[in-house]
């Protein structure tokens, strides 16, 4: 199926900038294709439940997001000195690019960074996914996925997220 109409009326999504375009009216364009979807898959990958979407572009992303965390774990793990295992999910893929990446996005001292590094190689990788299909569902649900980061750093807020953190280290540094 072909979603020639949704995606050209979609404004175009970048991390750059934060996005003004909301969950709602992406879903409200979503109900007015006049290609049918299945809304319940677009809320599932918009709140992080991709187990629940059996679409193969979201099985192929949840495998790499999956590759993503375990690497990202095992970088913490060995910054801390413990042993990775019990925070690592199953999995029987490997990736030298995901690792490369998430190993350079870890050289960056600053969390901040360090995340948007992070989000900057899912984006790319999103991309990829669906090059050749660019009105498809699978150019859909990568732009559902696009979203959804996008949302993220559209939420964060400096002097919230400070606020976060002083409250954190006082009850970590005050018994």
């Amino acid at each position: 199926m072909l979603f020639y109409f949704l995606i050209a009326s979609l404004p175009s999504l970048t991390l750059d900038e934060k996005t003004s375009f909301s969950r709602e009216e992406f879903l409200s364009a979503c109900r007015q294709s006049p290609t049918p979807l299945d809304l319940d898959d677009i809320r599932n990958v918009l709140d992080g439940n991709f187990e629940k979407v059996k679409h193969p572009f979201i099985q192929e992303w949840l495998s790499r997001e999956i590759l993503i965390r375990n690497n990202i774990a095992r970088s913490r793990a060995a910054k801390a000195a413990i042993d990775a295992k019990p925070f690592l999910r199953e999995s029987d893929k490997f990736s030298i690019e995901i690792e490369q990446a998430v190993e350079t996005a870890f050289a960056e001292p600053n969390p901040l960074k360090r995340e948007l590094a992070l989000d900057q190689f899912r984006w790319k990788m999103i991309d990829e996914m669906f090059l050749f299909q660019p009105f498809s569902l699978a150019a859909i649900f990568g732009y559902t996925l696009k979203l959804r980061i996008a949302l993220r750093w559209t939420k964060l807020e400096a002097e919230k997220g400070r606020q976060i953190l002083m409250a954190f280290l006082q009850k970590a540094l005050v018994p």
